[in-house]
């Protein structure tokens, strides 16, 4: 798995989970790698092989050894979503993007959202992060996490009644 570099940040509309682009909106980012292809290719990858695929909480580990969970001001859980071969790696850039271990092409707003009062450009709706290269989410909150993984699900069947995936 490769280091971070392309992650779309991703505003939820509401409950809609008929699909993904009826369940999350993609913020703008201002480079053409968002571009061209590159999120349906992902997005492909990932439904095609989705049974693979699970929502993990995220837990920082502390000085003294303690898991804790990281949340935003709300009380919502940080999670990922990604497959449990994965996992690990997944787990440890989570952690690297929320210190400063990820230069990414675009700014995330990850940490900014985490905070006990983010800034007033951070939208109350950016609650998924979209790595784009090794096919992840990362998310916050637990309805959040089970919309978008029936969003997934609603898509996949979709697409194999479609043809676009096996």
């Amino acid at each position: 798995m490769n280091k971070p570099y392309l992650i779309q940040r991703c505003l939820v509309k509401g409950s809609d989970t008929t699909s993904v682009d009826t369940f999350l909106s993609m913020d703008y980012m201002g480079s053409a790698e968002f571009e061209f292809g590159a999120l349906p290719q992902s997005l492909k990858r990932i439904t095609s092989n989705l049974d693979e695929y699970q929502s993990f909480k995220f837990c920082r580990h502390t000085d003294s050894g303690v898991s804790k969970p990281v949340s935003d001001a709300a009380g919502r859980q940080l999670h990922f979503i990604c497959t449990k071969e994965a996992a690990v790696d997944v787990g440890h850039y989570v952690d690297l993007l929320l210190g400063e271990g990820c230069r990414l092409k675009e700014r995330s707003y990850l940490q900014e959202r985490l905070r006990p009062k983010p800034p007033s450009y951070i939208r109350e709706d950016l609650r998924v992060w979209w790595e784009i290269d090794n096919d992840y989410f990362i998310t916050l909150g637990e309805v959040t996490t089970e919309h978008l993984m029936e969003a997934l699900k609603n898509l996949r069947t979709r697409w194999k009644r479609e043809g676009k995936i096996a």
